[in-house]
């Protein structure tokens, strides 16, 4: 079944939730600014109890829920895709204030914004903690400015399964009261997690780990990422308990000493050089590598493993000799050296041409008509014709 639903907001004003039992449901809107699903902050916005369900271009605000997942809860077996979905200003009392899943379900998330959430576990997306059997996958996609209240992890939890995410900006994530900032992983035995072309930075955590956790067992393989610019009280970029981190092609820019890292030749610190958080025209916002930036043409596996055909604003890779590392290609400076010169010295206007006025002639218009008539004159003068002369000045 397809719901098809205009340009509107659509406000809770009475207690429950939108509930979803069963079924293939397409739930599709007219754009994230156009069609605004709100809970009013009287209620959580949706419940997903069964079945498959997909959203696209809409966006879910004001949800509110005295227990987990203030904005969706995708509870047992429930399959959920986002696509182009705009998740924001929710809140939770316990785990996942944008977004959180139960036991065997699935959620995957793409070309979406999970932003400005909150909860007391989980401020952005995350499966409840210990539920078994879960799959999270994000692509293209924006976490942000997210806040776990009393710990564990501001922006993404993994959960124990299986979690990826790839060409993602997970950015301002925090966690002031213990836990992790940007993302926590959470898989052990029989779990996965793999982050590929990711930029994690400027998340805080008062605990550990201010970019990326790994609390259980499992190693977490990290890909042509950045991890930079984090801050936390141990691990300012990354921190293990006992799994390590196996990397290749990233850039840290902090101390390592609690990250684990394994395979550090393809490992390297350096400052990113990373702009500010925009869309810089796209859907999603990021941070664009700067010119001169290190991560650019210095990602490993370009166009065989672990280089994606495009980035998270969907710009081909690669667009140098290499990719780039992290969620969004640089700007290649030919390009930007240009419209940077077209900028400061844009091109002058033409002067206007004056209208034609007969009575206005421009002053060299007459010259070489006088000059010859005072050549005449001189002529005449010069063999003593005052007869002529004088016919020539009367006109005769």
């Amino acid at each position: 079944m397809t719901i098809l639903t205009g340009p509107e907001t659509i406000d809770q004003f009475v207690t429950g939730d939108f509930d979803v039992f069963g079924g293939n449901i397409v739930l599709q809107g007219a754009g994230q600014g156009s069609t605004i699903i709100s809970g009013n902050n009287l209620n959580r916005v949706f419940e997903l109890s069964s079945g498959a369900i997909i959203m696209r271009d809409l966006t879910v605000t004001a949800g509110a829920s005295t227990a987990d997942g203030g904005g969706i809860y995708a509870r047992n077996n429930v399959y959920l895709r986002l696509e182009r979905v705009t998740v924001t200003g929710n809140s939770a009392v316990g785990w996942g204030g944008g977004i959180t899943q139960g036991p065997n379900s699935t959620v995957e998330v793409f070309d979406s914004r999970i932003v400005s959430n909150q909860a007391s576990q989980i401020g952005g997306i995350g499966p409840v903690f210990g539920d078994p059997g879960t799959t999270l996958t994000i692509v293209n996609s924006e976490i942000a400015q997210n806040s776990a209240l009393s710990g564990n992890v501001g922006g993404v939890y993994s959960g124990v399964g299986v979690f990826s995410i790839t060409n993602s900006t997970i950015s301002g994530n925090t966690a002031p009261v213990g836990g992790s900032g940007g993302i926590e992983i959470g898989a052990g035995a029989g779990g996965s997690a793999i982050v590929t072309h990711t930029t994690i930075t400027a998340n805080t955590a008062d605990g550990y780990g201010g970019g990326l956790t790994a609390t259980n067992t499992l190693s977490p393989q990290v890909r042509n990422s950045i991890i930079a610019g984090n801050s936390a009280t141990y691990g300012s970029d990354c921190f293990t308990f006992s799994a390590n981190i196996e990397v290749w092609g990233v850039v840290d820019f902090g101390s390592i000493n609690y990250c684990g890292i394994t395979n550090n030749g393809a490992y390297f610190s350096a400052d990113p050089q990373l702009g500010p958080l925009e869309f810089n025209g796209a859907a999603t916002r990021h941070h664009l590598p700067q010119i001169g930036s290190p991560v650019v043409n210095a990602a490993t596996g370009s166009g065989v493993t672990y280089c994606t055909p495009a980035d998270q604003i969907g710009q081909a890779r690669p667009r140098g000799a290499f990719c780039d590392i992290g969620a969004s290609s640089a700007r290649r400076a030919s390009t930007r050296r240009r419209r940077q010169q077209r900028d400061r010295c844009p091109r002058r206007a033409e002067p206007a041409q004056p209208a034609h006025d007969h009575r206005h002639r421009p002053r060299s218009a007459g010259r070489p008509k006088r000059r010859r008539e005072r050549r005449q004159r001189q002529r005449l003068a010069g063999v003593g014709n005052d007869h002529a002369a004088v016919a020539w000045r009367r006109g005769l």
